[in-house]
Protein backbone atom coordinates (compact mmCIF):
# COMPACT_ATOMS: atom_id res chain seq x y z
CA UNK A 1 0.00 0.00 0.00
CA UNK A 2 1.67 3.67 -0.81
CA UNK A 3 1.43 5.50 2.14
CA UNK A 4 1.96 9.95 1.35
CA UNK A 5 0.07 10.38 4.45
CA UNK A 6 -2.22 13.67 4.94
CA UNK A 7 -0.41 16.51 7.05
CA UNK A 8 -0.46 16.15 10.94
CA UNK A 9 -0.36 20.14 11.16
CA UNK A 10 -3.00 22.01 12.89
CA UNK A 11 -6.14 21.71 11.30
CA UNK A 12 -7.42 25.45 10.67
CA UNK A 13 -9.34 26.54 8.00
CA UNK A 14 -5.91 27.75 6.24
CA UNK A 15 -4.71 23.90 6.51
CA UNK A 16 -7.83 22.36 4.97
CA UNK A 17 -7.31 24.22 1.95
CA UNK A 18 -4.07 24.49 1.21
CA UNK A 19 -4.95 20.61 1.16
CA UNK A 20 -8.02 20.94 -1.25
CA UNK A 21 -5.69 22.99 -3.73
CA UNK A 22 -3.37 21.03 -3.45
CA UNK A 23 -4.70 17.66 -3.85
CA UNK A 24 -6.22 19.45 -7.47
CA UNK A 25 -3.83 20.98 -8.67
CA UNK A 26 -1.71 17.55 -7.81
CA UNK A 27 -3.61 16.20 -10.75
CA UNK A 28 -2.59 19.14 -13.68
CA UNK A 29 0.25 18.65 -16.16
CA UNK A 30 3.31 20.11 -14.59
CA UNK A 31 4.33 23.42 -15.94
CA UNK A 32 5.78 23.22 -19.73
CA UNK A 33 9.60 23.64 -20.21
CA UNK A 34 10.42 26.43 -21.81
CA UNK A 35 14.15 27.61 -22.90
CA UNK A 36 14.15 31.38 -21.65
CA UNK A 37 12.63 30.64 -18.24
CA UNK A 38 13.22 28.46 -15.02
CA UNK A 39 10.75 25.62 -13.81
CA UNK A 40 12.01 25.16 -10.73
CA UNK A 41 10.05 23.49 -7.47
CA UNK A 42 9.90 26.55 -5.02
CA UNK A 43 8.97 26.72 -0.70
CA UNK A 44 7.51 30.32 -0.76
CA UNK A 45 8.09 32.34 2.53
CA UNK A 46 5.43 35.21 2.28
CA UNK A 47 5.51 38.24 4.33
CA UNK A 48 2.75 38.72 6.97
CA UNK A 49 0.56 41.08 4.49
CA UNK A 50 1.41 39.43 1.45
CA UNK A 51 -1.78 38.57 -0.59
CA UNK A 52 -3.74 41.32 1.48
CA UNK A 53 -5.23 44.26 -0.01
CA UNK A 54 -4.57 47.80 0.28
CA UNK A 55 -5.38 51.01 -2.00
CA UNK A 56 -2.56 52.64 -4.44
CA UNK A 57 -1.11 55.61 -3.17
CA UNK A 58 -2.70 55.47 -0.12
CA UNK A 59 -0.80 55.03 3.64
CA UNK A 60 -1.55 54.95 7.04
CA UNK A 61 0.46 57.34 9.30
CA UNK A 62 1.01 54.95 11.69
CA UNK A 63 1.57 58.19 14.13
CA UNK A 64 -1.17 59.98 13.54
CA UNK A 65 -3.41 56.76 12.62
CA UNK A 66 -4.61 58.98 9.54
CA UNK A 67 -4.71 57.86 5.76
CA UNK A 68 -1.99 59.93 4.11
CA UNK A 69 -0.53 60.27 0.11
CA UNK A 70 3.60 59.30 -0.54
CA UNK A 71 4.05 62.86 0.25
CA UNK A 72 2.70 62.52 3.37
CA UNK A 73 -0.55 65.09 2.81
CA UNK A 74 -3.66 64.28 3.84
CA UNK A 75 -5.55 61.79 2.03
CA UNK A 76 -9.37 59.95 1.96
CA UNK A 77 -10.15 56.71 -0.62
CA UNK A 78 -12.20 58.03 -3.33
CA UNK A 79 -10.70 57.45 -6.78
CA UNK A 80 -8.57 54.57 -5.55
CA UNK A 81 -8.30 51.05 -6.71
CA UNK A 82 -7.65 48.29 -4.50
CA UNK A 83 -5.08 46.48 -5.29
CA UNK A 84 -3.07 43.10 -3.86
CA UNK A 85 0.30 43.19 -2.81
CA UNK A 86 2.68 40.33 -2.46
CA UNK A 87 5.68 40.26 -0.85
CA UNK A 88 7.97 37.30 0.39
CA UNK A 89 11.02 35.14 -0.34
CA UNK A 90 11.73 31.68 -1.41
CA UNK A 91 13.91 28.17 -1.22
CA UNK A 92 14.73 27.01 -4.27
CA UNK A 93 14.53 22.95 -3.97
CA UNK A 94 15.03 21.71 -7.67
CA UNK A 95 15.59 23.76 -11.13
CA UNK A 96 13.67 21.70 -13.55
CA UNK A 97 14.83 23.65 -16.67
CA UNK A 98 16.39 26.61 -17.02
CA UNK A 99 18.96 29.23 -16.54
CA UNK A 100 18.97 28.99 -12.76
CA UNK A 101 21.16 31.56 -12.05
CA UNK A 102 18.30 33.97 -13.39
CA UNK A 103 16.03 32.84 -9.96
CA UNK A 104 16.42 34.99 -7.12
CA UNK A 105 15.09 34.63 -3.80
CA UNK A 106 12.46 37.32 -3.22
CA UNK A 107 9.39 38.53 -4.82
CA UNK A 108 7.17 41.68 -4.80
CA UNK A 109 4.17 42.75 -7.10
CA UNK A 110 1.14 44.34 -7.24
CA UNK A 111 -1.91 43.12 -8.77
CA UNK A 112 -5.71 45.17 -9.24
CA UNK A 113 -8.23 43.27 -6.14
CA UNK A 114 -10.97 43.20 -9.81
CA UNK A 115 -9.27 40.25 -11.19
CA UNK A 116 -10.39 38.46 -8.28
CA UNK A 117 -14.02 39.19 -8.71
CA UNK A 118 -14.89 36.89 -11.65
CA UNK A 119 -15.43 33.44 -10.61
CA UNK A 120 -12.79 31.43 -7.98
CA UNK A 121 -9.48 30.72 -9.46
CA UNK A 122 -7.26 28.50 -7.22
CA UNK A 123 -5.76 31.12 -5.94
CA UNK A 124 -8.86 32.54 -4.13
CA UNK A 125 -8.85 29.04 -2.18
CA UNK A 126 -5.07 28.95 -1.08
CA UNK A 127 -2.68 31.31 -2.67
CA UNK A 128 0.74 30.25 -2.09
CA UNK A 129 2.60 33.68 -2.63
CA UNK A 130 -0.08 34.67 0.03
CA UNK A 131 0.76 31.82 2.68
CA UNK A 132 3.32 29.58 3.04
CA UNK A 133 3.75 26.46 0.47
CA UNK A 134 5.73 24.50 -2.07
CA UNK A 135 5.18 25.00 -5.83
CA UNK A 136 6.06 23.98 -9.09
CA UNK A 137 6.14 26.79 -11.61
CA UNK A 138 7.64 28.86 -14.01
CA UNK A 139 9.04 32.11 -13.44
CA UNK A 140 9.68 34.78 -16.36
CA UNK A 141 11.89 37.87 -15.03
CA UNK A 142 10.70 40.15 -17.64
CA UNK A 143 7.06 39.61 -16.85
CA UNK A 144 5.37 43.41 -15.72
CA UNK A 145 3.52 42.19 -13.19
CA UNK A 146 3.76 38.69 -11.21
CA UNK A 147 6.85 36.77 -12.66
CA UNK A 148 5.28 32.97 -11.67
CA UNK A 149 2.77 31.28 -13.72
CA UNK A 150 1.96 27.75 -14.13
CA UNK A 151 1.78 27.38 -10.48
CA UNK A 152 0.94 24.04 -9.33
CA UNK A 153 0.64 23.72 -5.50
CA UNK A 154 2.27 20.59 -4.02
CA UNK A 155 0.72 18.02 -1.54
CA UNK A 156 3.42 17.88 1.18
CA UNK A 157 6.08 15.57 0.55
CA UNK A 158 5.39 15.33 -3.17
CA UNK A 159 8.44 17.69 -4.50
CA UNK A 160 10.64 14.63 -4.49
CA UNK A 161 8.26 13.26 -7.67
CA UNK A 162 8.89 16.68 -9.22
CA UNK A 163 11.73 15.98 -11.43
CA UNK A 164 10.61 12.56 -12.65
CA UNK A 165 7.06 13.64 -13.69
CA UNK A 166 8.63 16.83 -15.69
CA UNK A 167 9.51 14.38 -18.30
CA UNK A 168 7.03 12.16 -18.51
CA UNK A 169 4.81 12.87 -21.86
CA UNK A 170 0.64 12.79 -21.14
CA UNK A 171 -0.52 9.25 -20.54
CA UNK A 172 -2.75 7.63 -22.94
CA UNK A 173 -4.91 5.17 -21.09
CA UNK A 174 -2.70 2.25 -20.99
CA UNK A 175 0.13 4.22 -19.55
CA UNK A 176 -2.19 5.60 -17.09
CA UNK A 177 -3.14 2.20 -15.87
CA UNK A 178 0.06 1.27 -15.51
CA UNK A 179 1.11 4.50 -13.91
CA UNK A 180 -1.56 3.74 -10.82
CA UNK A 181 0.65 1.60 -9.44
CA UNK A 182 3.97 4.16 -9.78
CA UNK A 183 5.61 5.03 -6.33
CA UNK A 184 5.59 8.74 -7.98
CA UNK A 185 2.76 10.02 -6.57
CA UNK A 186 2.56 12.52 -9.31
CA UNK A 187 2.07 10.32 -11.67
CA UNK A 188 -0.63 8.84 -10.45
CA UNK A 189 -2.35 11.66 -9.90
CA UNK A 190 -2.19 12.58 -13.34
CA UNK A 191 -3.36 9.03 -14.52
CA UNK A 192 -6.11 8.82 -11.87
CA UNK A 193 -7.35 12.66 -13.57
CA UNK A 194 -6.43 10.63 -16.95
CA UNK A 195 -8.69 7.95 -16.71
CA UNK A 196 -11.86 9.71 -14.75
CA UNK A 197 -11.93 12.63 -17.37
CA UNK A 198 -12.36 9.63 -20.28
CA UNK A 199 -14.80 7.61 -17.98
CA UNK A 200 -12.12 5.10 -17.40
CA UNK A 201 -11.79 4.64 -13.61
CA UNK A 202 -14.29 1.37 -13.81
CA UNK A 203 -15.80 -0.06 -10.47
CA UNK A 204 -13.32 -2.16 -9.99
CA UNK A 205 -10.39 -0.41 -11.20
CA UNK A 206 -10.74 2.27 -8.72
CA UNK A 207 -11.55 0.09 -6.29
CA UNK A 208 -7.97 -1.63 -6.76
CA UNK A 209 -6.74 1.78 -6.61
CA UNK A 210 -8.24 3.19 -3.83
CA UNK A 211 -7.15 0.05 -1.96
CA UNK A 212 -3.41 0.80 -2.48
CA UNK A 213 -3.45 4.00 -1.85
CA UNK A 214 -3.68 5.81 1.66
CA UNK A 215 -3.53 9.72 2.33
CA UNK A 216 -3.28 12.49 -0.54
CA UNK A 217 -3.16 9.69 -2.84
CA UNK A 218 -6.08 8.54 -1.71
CA UNK A 219 -7.93 12.06 -1.49
CA UNK A 220 -6.41 12.58 -5.20
CA UNK A 221 -8.59 9.29 -5.98
CA UNK A 222 -11.49 11.06 -4.68
CA UNK A 223 -11.43 14.43 -6.31
CA UNK A 224 -10.80 12.75 -9.95
CA UNK A 225 -13.37 10.68 -9.91
CA UNK A 226 -16.11 13.66 -8.62
CA UNK A 227 -14.28 15.93 -10.99
CA UNK A 228 -14.44 13.17 -13.49
CA UNK A 229 -18.45 12.78 -12.83
CA UNK A 230 -17.86 9.28 -12.79
CA UNK A 231 -21.00 9.36 -10.45
CA UNK A 232 -21.16 5.83 -9.39
CA UNK A 233 -17.69 5.39 -8.59
CA UNK A 234 -17.86 8.52 -6.35
CA UNK A 235 -20.21 7.82 -4.32
CA UNK A 236 -19.57 4.27 -3.46
CA UNK A 237 -15.56 5.56 -2.54
CA UNK A 238 -17.28 8.49 -0.24
CA UNK A 239 -20.03 5.94 1.08
CA UNK A 240 -17.55 3.54 2.12
CA UNK A 241 -14.71 6.69 3.75
CA UNK A 242 -16.89 8.07 5.75
CA UNK A 243 -18.52 5.26 6.92
CA UNK A 244 -18.79 4.98 10.61
CA UNK A 245 -15.99 2.89 11.82
CA UNK A 246 -13.83 3.52 8.47
CA UNK A 247 -10.27 3.73 8.83
CA UNK A 248 -9.69 7.63 10.14
CA UNK A 249 -7.06 8.22 7.18
CA UNK A 250 -9.54 7.24 4.98
CA UNK A 251 -11.96 9.41 6.36
CA UNK A 252 -9.74 12.34 5.80
CA UNK A 253 -9.28 11.48 2.37
CA UNK A 254 -12.35 11.37 1.18
CA UNK A 255 -13.66 14.74 3.17
CA UNK A 256 -10.60 16.54 1.53
CA UNK A 257 -11.34 14.98 -1.83
CA UNK A 258 -15.10 16.21 -1.48
CA UNK A 259 -14.01 19.57 -0.52
CA UNK A 260 -11.34 19.86 -3.56
CA UNK A 261 -13.77 18.73 -5.75
CA UNK A 262 -16.85 21.04 -4.42
CA UNK A 263 -14.33 24.14 -4.67
CA UNK A 264 -12.28 23.52 -8.36
CA UNK A 265 -14.32 21.15 -10.14
CA UNK A 266 -18.25 22.51 -9.05
CA UNK A 267 -19.95 22.00 -11.78
CA UNK A 268 -18.74 17.99 -12.64
CA UNK A 269 -18.83 17.71 -8.90
CA UNK A 270 -22.76 18.00 -8.91
CA UNK A 271 -23.51 15.74 -11.73
CA UNK A 272 -21.56 13.14 -10.11
CA UNK A 273 -23.32 13.67 -6.43
CA UNK A 274 -26.53 13.82 -7.82
CA UNK A 275 -28.90 12.62 -5.21
CA UNK A 276 -26.33 12.02 -2.58
CA UNK A 277 -28.12 11.95 0.46
CA UNK A 278 -25.56 14.19 2.25
CA UNK A 279 -25.91 16.76 -0.01
CA UNK A 280 -30.25 16.81 -0.18
CA UNK A 281 -29.82 17.60 3.91
CA UNK A 282 -25.92 18.95 4.50
CA UNK A 283 -25.86 19.03 8.01
CA UNK A 284 -25.79 15.37 8.02
CA UNK A 285 -21.89 15.79 7.26
CA UNK A 286 -20.97 17.00 10.54
CA UNK A 287 -22.81 14.16 12.66
CA UNK A 288 -20.65 12.32 15.18
CA UNK A 289 -20.53 9.76 13.28
CA UNK A 290 -19.58 11.30 9.73
CA UNK A 291 -16.73 13.32 11.50
CA UNK A 292 -15.19 10.51 13.34
CA UNK A 293 -14.20 12.75 16.10
CA UNK A 294 -11.44 14.31 13.53
CA UNK A 295 -10.93 17.77 14.25
CA UNK A 296 -9.38 17.96 10.21
CA UNK A 297 -12.95 16.33 9.80
CA UNK A 298 -15.13 18.58 11.17
CA UNK A 299 -12.79 21.45 10.04
CA UNK A 300 -13.35 20.04 6.26
CA UNK A 301 -17.15 19.63 6.69
CA UNK A 302 -17.91 22.93 8.18
CA UNK A 303 -16.98 24.61 4.84
CA UNK A 304 -19.11 22.93 2.88
CA UNK A 305 -21.64 22.94 5.09
CA UNK A 306 -24.09 26.68 5.21
CA UNK A 307 -24.40 28.34 8.31
CA UNK A 308 -28.21 28.12 8.64
CA UNK A 309 -27.44 23.76 7.71
CA UNK A 310 -25.67 23.50 11.24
Amino acid sequence: MTETPLSLAEPTEERVLHDARAVADATADQATADPGRVTAVLRTSPAAHSGSASVAGVFLNADTGRLVDSSGAPADLTGHALILRYEGSYDVLEVLSGPADSLPGRYEWTEPLSEYQRGVPPAGIYDPFARPGVVICRYNPAAAGAPFDGVQLLPEGWQVYAAAAATAAPPDAATARDWLSTPNDLLFARAARTLAGASQLTPQLAAAARDQALGYRRAVLHYALLAGAQQTEAVSALDEDLAPGSDPEHRRAAAIGLLAARLLAPEATAIALAGWPPLASPGRLLEPGVIGGDAYVREVFALLVPEGAR
